[in-house]
């Protein structure tokens, strides 16, 4: 099996752009060489046309898992190769960071001061242990109808609103 050296061997200059003359096109020597290395590669890996989404998923969990998640990975041959896989796609995200620093800026932008989301979170921490009969206490119906929408507002979805909110990420694109 390849070492991840020998895979950065064969794969040089694949993450960079190749110098195009004035036409635009590759040289069909040049062509032929980089299919060369991509045979010899996929014929080392034993990858088969089935397997290519698979391949390409992990690629993808790579990129979306963040690096707090990755280090929490007790498996340290995933933990290892995910972070050399992150690496490779450094470019390629910073390529496509713009809609996510967009939706970022627009989410933020709706708070009256974007540090509060960091009270926010205590406050959600905080209610997690609170019972709904001691909110349903509060005498104060606005206060006792908040205390409630943050105690409750993962049970509608948690996973369902972090893809919504990649799916209108992705719609920017």
């Amino acid at each position: 099996m390849l070492r991840f050296t020998s895979y950065l061997n064969l794969t040089r200059g694949a993450d960079q752009k190749e110098k195009l003359p004035k036409g635009g096109k590759m040289s069909k020597k040049r062509q032929e060489s980089i299919l060369e290395r991509c045979e010899a590669m996929a014929r080392e890996i034993g990858i088969t046309k089935d397997q290519v989404q698979e391949y390409e998923d992990c690629e993808r969990i790579s990129d979306i898992l963040g690096d707090d998640i990755v280090r929490l990975i007790d498996d340290v041959e995933l933990r290892t190769t995910i972070i050399k896989m992150r690496r490779l796609h450094r470019k390629i995200r910073a390529q496509h960071s713009a809609p996510f620093i967009s939706k970022a800026k627009d989410l933020y932008g709706k708070l009256p001061a974007m540090e509060h989301v960091l009270a926010y979170h205590c406050l959600e921490q905080l209610l997690e242990k609170i019972d709904d009969s001691s909110i349903e206490a509060i005498t104060d119906p606005e206060m006792r109808a908040l205390m409630s929408s943050i105690k409750h507002v993962h049970d509608k979805g948690y996973a369902e609103r972090k893809a919504q909110i990649f799916h209108e990420i992705m719609a920017q694109k």
